[in-house]
C-alpha cells in the first residue's frame, strides 16, 4: 500500500476516459456516416420501392375446427414491405412436439422507413392443438436498423438483387399482357 501513488493512478484514469471519451466520439460519427450513407441509398432506390414491396405476413394461427382436418388463418400488413434481415418467426425446439415461435425480421417500407417485425407465440405437432404466432412492428432508425458495417454490406447486397430480380423477372411481359388485355377490353365496349 506504501507504493500507491494515487496522483499517479488519476493521471492515468483521466487519460483512459479521454481515450475512451474520442473512441465514443469516432464510433458516433462512424455510425452518423453510416446512417447519411444508409439514407441516400434509400433516396436513390425510393421510385422503385413500390414494385419491390409486398404485404408481410403479420399472424398466422392453425386451428381444428373439426378435430379431422386443419385450418390456417393468415393476417397481412396494412403497410408493404421489403424484406432486409431475417427469415420469418422460427420454431425454437424444433425437435420438440412443442414450443414457442422466436425470431424478428427487419423489412424496409414503402415509404422508406425501416420496420422492425418481432415473433411471438406457441406451436405444437400434436393432432387437435392450435399454433399461433404473431409480429409485433416497431419502426426504426437509419442508424438503429443499419448498425454495422456488415448490415450495411447486406443491405446494399440485396437492395441490388432485388432490383436485378425484378429487371430480369416477368414485370415487362405481365405489363404487356396486361396492355391486351385492355385492348380486348377496349374492343368489347366499343361494341356496346
Amino acid at each position: 500500500m506504501e507504493d500507491l501513488d494515487l496522483t499517479a493512478l488519476a493521471a492515468d484514469a483521466s487519460r483512459v476516459a479521454a481515450t475512451h471519451d474520442n473512441t465514443r466520439i469516432a464510433f458516433d460519427e462512424e455510425a452518423d456516416a453510416r446512417a447519411v450513407l444508409v439514407r441516400r441509398i434509400i433516396d436513390t432506390v425510393r421510385p422503385a420501392l413500390p414494385a419491390l414491396c409486398s404485404r408481410p405476413l403479420i399472424g398466422e394461427r392453425t386451428f381444428w375446427p373439426d378435430r379431422t382436418c386443419p385450418e390456417t388463418e393468415t393476417t397481412r400488413a396494412d403497410w408493404k414491405g421489403l424484406l432486409i434481415f431475417g427469415d420469418g418467426p422460427e420454431q425454437d425446439y424444433r425437435r420438440a412436439n412443442e414450443g414457442s415461435y422466436i425470431g424478428s425480421d427487419i423489412y424496409l417500407g414503402e415509404d422508406g422507413a425501416f420496420v422492425s417485425l418481432d415473433y411471438s407465440g406457441h406451436w405444437s405437432r400434436w393432432q387437435g392443438a392450435s399454433s399461433a404466432w404473431e409480429a409485433a412492428a416497431t419502426v426504426l432508425d437509419d442508424r438503429t436498423a443499419i448498425d454495422t458495417d456488415e448490415r450495411l454490406a447486406d443491405f446494399s447486397r440485396t437492395i441490388s438483387e432485388k432490383l436485378k430480380a425484378h429487371l430480369d423477372g416477368k414485370s415487362s411481359t405481365r405489363a404487356e399482357a396486361a396492355r391486351k388485355r385492355t385492348e380486348k377490353l377496349r374492343a368489347i365496349t366499343s361494341l356496346l
